[in-house]
């Protein structure tokens, strides 16, 4: 795969192999009377070149395969290189019917109990929705469970909201970091809210 791409040549090979399995996954489809559902791993230069929706849809037209029949699989890596450009893609190929999966998901995370890690820091991307985006609300539960099973403190960041920091603390996340608490002060302030600080928890 790798010296097909180096040449130049994936693109065409894919398209040989992605036509050439959804005629044959087409044809038993149509022969045997069953509904069998067709896979088919996608290069990032494939997904790069631009013309994956039309070639998609030729193919699916040929074969008279069903839209909801095919799966298309993208590693992690092909996802997050220009995710405004990839979310629009994905939403056409979704909006044609096929379905999309995450291939080798969860290999970029294997560092985390290989190496000698204490924290995971939430980006203040997923957090800045937070009270809006159920999504993000999910993905930020994942995460910090994920710290937690592994015996690390989850660190949010970006917290800028009472409501942030309300739904933070509901989860379980350990620590929250934000303008919410402070903007970044000079020294001299740094220790003059400490020190106001301390008075209080001593009154």
């Amino acid at each position: 795969i790798k010296l097909a791409e180096h040449a130049g040549l994936i693109g065409d090979i894919g398209q040989f192999v992605m036509r050439r399995a959804i005629c044959d996954v087409a044809a038993l489809n149509a022969d045997l009377g069953v509904q069998l559902r067709l896979s088919v791993n996608i290069s990032a230069s494939e997904f790069r070149e631009g013309r994956l929706l039309d070639t998609l849809s030729a193919h699916l037209r040929e074969a008279g395969m069903a839209a909801k029949h095919l799966m298309l699989e993208l590693t992690e890596s092909v996802m997050i290189q220009d995710l405004a450009r990839v979310k629009t893609q994905l939403a056409s190929i979704r909006a044609l019917g096929v379905g999309v999966a995450v291939d080798d998901f969860g290999t970029g995370l294997s560092y985390l109990n290989r190496l000698p890690i204490t924290t995971l820091k939430i980006d203040r991307s997923f957090v800045r929705d937070l009270c809006a985006d159920t999504e993000d609300r999910a993905l930020i539960r994942s995460i910090i469970a994920l710290g937690h099973g592994l015996d690390m403190t989850v660190v949010a960041e970006g917290v800028e909201t009472a409501e942030h920091v309300a739904l933070l603390r509901e989860m379980g996340c350990d620590l929250l970091q934000g303008y919410f608490f402070a903007r970044p002060l000079p020294i001299a302030q740094l220790r003059a809210m400490l020190e106001s600080s301390a008075r209080i928890a001593m009154a």
